[in-house]
């Protein structure tokens, strides 16, 4: 599944100011943090320290970081501090707030009025006390997951942060405000997404656990479908491989052939 950043695009002389960058140049990142940023997610609450804004001087700010890239292509950081308060947004209620504040509501799908009748959902960070919104479009519903087919209905509510009920029992939401975007009552999952290349396979490890679940801890990830779903995963990548070795070999011989 493509990703809206790549790595060089991260900017370097942003990261220098939030010393996220030590002295020999490598980033001071944890690899789910880039990965959570190259997805266009939040990264997790990080301690920024001696940062200039705008000519004031700050010891300390305890915020997350996610990636926005303007008209003209550029890309920036965007800081989400830690709010004191909890600002409610136009189109939620004081009784849809507080269900998502408390946990009551995971996500809650509104209709923008107006030309279109746009869509979003709303999510609420209790890191930042900050509420965020997505359009549910955007999100990418995957195919299938641990090899089980979504029905569209599974997929337009993995898209608005519903439950997602596989018939092995394994449960999943989608989560714009974590930095992998899934949470499960399982560790991995694998995620196959059928593009325009064909089909794609994602293998995520250390999911964080459902939240408001009953089920004290996660249960075990390897059930019949996801070592099933492994295997033809595993031999996806073989094949390709085997066809990218192929072509590289027939293109040696043809360069030889030419040579001569």
């Amino acid at each position: 599944m493509k990703n809206p950043f790549y790595v060089n695009e991260l900017p370097k002389q942003e990261m220098e100011s939030l010393g996220l960058v030590d002295k020999t140049g490598n980033y001071i990142l944890s690899p789910e943090d880039v990965e959570a940023l190259l997805a266009g997610r939040r990264t997790n609450l990080m301690s920024l320290k001696n940062l200039d804004a705008s000519g004031v001087q700050i010891e300390q700010l305890d915020a997350k970081l996610s990636l926005d890239r303007n008209p003209d292509g550029q890309v920036s950081f965007k800081l989400h501090p830690i709010y004191k308060q909890p600002v409610i947004p136009p189109l939620l209620d004081e009784d849809e707030a507080q269900a998502l504040i408390t946990g009551k509501t995971l996500s809650i799908d509104k209709i923008i009025p107006g030309p279109g009748k746009k869509e979003v959902v709303f999510e609420y960070d209790p890191d930042t006390r900050e509420f965020i919104s997505f359009d549910p479009k955007l999100v990418i519903a995957p195919d299938k997951i641990n090899g089980y087919k979504l029905k569209d209905w599974q997929k337009d509510d993995f898209q608005k942060g519903f439950n997602v009920r596989l018939p092995d029992g394994t449960e999943l939401q989608h989560r714009a405000t974590d930095p992998k975007g899934i949470r499960a009552d399982r560790a991995a999952l694998i995620l196959s997404v059928l593009l325009d290349g064909g089909i794609s396979y994602l293998l995520i490890r250390g999911l964080r656990h459902l939240l408001n679940s009953d089920k004290k801890e996660q249960a075990d990830e390897q059930t019949p479908a996801f070592k099933k779903a492994y295997a033809e995963m595993e031999k996806h990548f073989a094949k390709k491989f085997k066809a990218t070795e192929q072509q590289t070999e027939e293109t040696r011989g043809y360069n030889k052939t030419r040579a001569r």
